[in-house]
């Protein structure tokens, strides 16, 4: 594995933990969460529309997640993942707490993402992002 890769997912991933683990003192909220899917809730039950299970027992669940482009999703959170880029892109995120940020996903690159906080994720890209992500139950 090339190490240059591995290291920009590795960086790629600290972003996303940085961003999704905003403090309580940072008073930005650019999205309302109120309404939507909180911590406890089912993310791929309640978004069939972008994910499509491919395997699942009692520790463990794989799905295809496909954002076409321009597509949002409301606000959500998720467990602890692990995330292979089968198709790549640049998806924009909006925290509840924090400024927004871009991922660039780069295709063939895996990470591992611990449970964050409430954000939202738009597809910016000009072609569909597909991701095969592994909860952790």
């Amino acid at each position: 594995m090339n190490f240059k890769r591995v290291f920009m997912g590795a960086a790629l991933a600290t972003s996303l933990v940085v961003s999704l683990s905003a403090t309580a003192e940072d008073e930005t909220s650019n999205i309302d969460c109120s309404n939507t899917n909180l911590p406890g809730k089912d993310y791929v039950n309640s978004h069939p529309e972008f994910n499509k299970i491919l395997f699942e027992n009692d520790r463990i669940r794989t799905f295809e997640y496909t954002l076409e482009p321009g597509e949002k999703e409301g606000c959500h959170s998720h467990p602890d993942v692990l995330i292979y880029i089968a198709k790549g892109g640049t998806i924009l995120s909006e925290f509840e707490q924090g400024d927004p940020a871009e991922f660039i996903e780069i295709e063939g690159e895996a990470k591992y993402i611990p449970a964050g906080g409430n954000h939202t994720s738009e597809n910016i890209s000009d072609e569909a992002i597909v991701l095969i992500i592994t909860e952790f139950k």
